[in-house]
């Protein structure tokens, strides 16, 4: 399995375009509504989505991110972070036995420390 983190065109964050790509939890709505808010929120350049896909083009979750200021320095915040249904709870051998979630909140990780060594 061969993963990439990637921003989608803005083209591609059209709700249904966007919100088709993932599977949801049937019993509780707020995952679909919070996916549509997160495409929207960027593609009005609120947030920064880099979802995670393989080379089949699967897309396993994203994490939509924003900078803010604290106490007049810059922070990454982590506005939404979503894994589709199908992928959660997993440990991948080939990700060295990490979730799909951790490899986006250690994406956000990176961003934010690269960021502060600038």
């Amino acid at each position: 399995m061969v993963l990439s983190l990637e921003q989608p065109a803005w083209s591609a964050l059209s709700p249904g375009a966007f919100t088709g790509k993932y599977f949801y939890d049937s019993s509780f709505d707020g995952d679909y509504n919070r996916v549509v808010a997160s495409a929207k929120s960027a593609r009005n350049d609120q947030t920064s989505i880099h979802r995670l896909i393989d080379d089949q083009g699967s897309q396993y979750g994203f994490i939509a991110i924003s900078i803010a200021v604290s106490e007049n320095k810059p922070c990454l915040v982590i506005n939404y972070l979503f894994v589709s249904q199908q992928y959660r709870s997993i440990r991948y051998p080939e990700l060295k036995n990490k979730k799909i979630a951790d490899i986006l909140i250690g994406y956000a990780y990176q961003i934010a420390t690269e960021a502060n060594s600038v």
